[in-house]
């Protein structure tokens, strides 16, 4: 999905619905942050790895001949154990 594509399907809910994203284990917590990454995609993961992990450093990935793609990162702060909400 993209960001147009995001924002495309984000028009069609009403504009003060909060947004969450799934927590470490159980439940939900807010998104709180936007983070442009460097993404790749795993080859033969498991099911239980996504389907994209982080890019390496360009440096490495230039010398290993893979390059990664850039995308936005949706999360939550709460996400971090030593963060309350």
């Amino acid at each position: 999905m993209t960001v147009a594509e995001l924002i495309a399907r984000l028009q069609n809910y009403p504009a003060d619905l909060e947004v969450v994203v799934a927590s470490y284990e159980q439940g939900y917590d807010p998104a709180t942050d936007l983070r442009e990454i460097a993404i790749e995609k795993v080859e033969d993961r498991e099911w239980y790895v996504g389907v994209y992990d982080d890019a390496p450093a360009p440096a490495c990935a230039q010398r290993a001949g893979k390059s990664g793609r850039k995308a936005l990162l949706i999360h939550s702060r709460f996400l971090r154990s030593e963060e309350k909400a």
